[in-house]
């Protein structure tokens, strides 16, 4: 959701570049080198904070995971984040439709889909749209998040199911169906 602004504060040393990879899916290496990477930043804040935020504090961790048949998380590697200043609570409905309203800013899901980006699609399936979750009949494997999220021409923020639903009776719901390029855009707005 959108929440995150990140502030300057610095997180200490930096680790090292390569990582060790290691054989446990999504823990770190069992060395004494790896468990010392990775750390919590006891930096303080780098001031008060501003209205309905609070810190994160920084740190090191491992990310990635071999053997998890993700092949987007390898390779297993040490990532360092700055602490940052983050909203108490989810940006709502309410406020996202004012950014709306405000800027005219339209999503990412709302916007048609260029056959550029998605070649071999049909054009009639390239329509705006976002994932919806749709909970299965049955028990399934975990293996393939196919089986319970489904492409949804005329989802987005404001029809979180598809056409024929909507947010007016949830307006203090967090807002979805919105992406990266949308948050950042809120936050600038917001100025956060």
């Amino acid at each position: 959701l959108i929440v995150a602004v990140v502030a300057g504060a610095g997180c200490g040393p930096r680790p090292p570049e390569k990582a060790e990879h290691h054989a446990g899916a999504g823990t770190a290496p069992p060395t004494a080198a790896a468990a010392a990477a990775v750390r919590v930043n006891t930096t303080p804040a780098p001031g008060a904070a501003p209205e309905g935020m609070v810190w994160i504090p920084g740190g090191t961790f491992w990310m990635g995971c071999e053997n998890c048949g993700m092949p987007d998380a390898l390779p297993v590697h040490v990532v360092e984040v700055t602490g940052f200043w983050m909203d108490r609570t989810p940006v709502t409905n309410a406020a996202f439709e004012r950014f709306v309203k405000a800027t005219g800013y339209v999503t990412v899901a709302e916007r048609p889909l260029d056959p550029r980006d998605f070649p071999g699609v049909p054009s009639d399936k390239l329509v705006p749209g976002s994932a919806v979750f749709v909970p299965t009949g049955t028990p399934v494997a975990l293996d393939n998040p196919l089986r319970w999220w489904r492409y949804t021409p005329g989802a987005n923020w404001k029809h979180p199911e598809g056409p024929g639903s909507g947010v007016s009776t949830r307006a203090d719901h967090p807002v979805v169906h919105v992406a990266y390029e949308d948050v950042a855009a809120y936050a600038k707005w917001a100025d956060k």
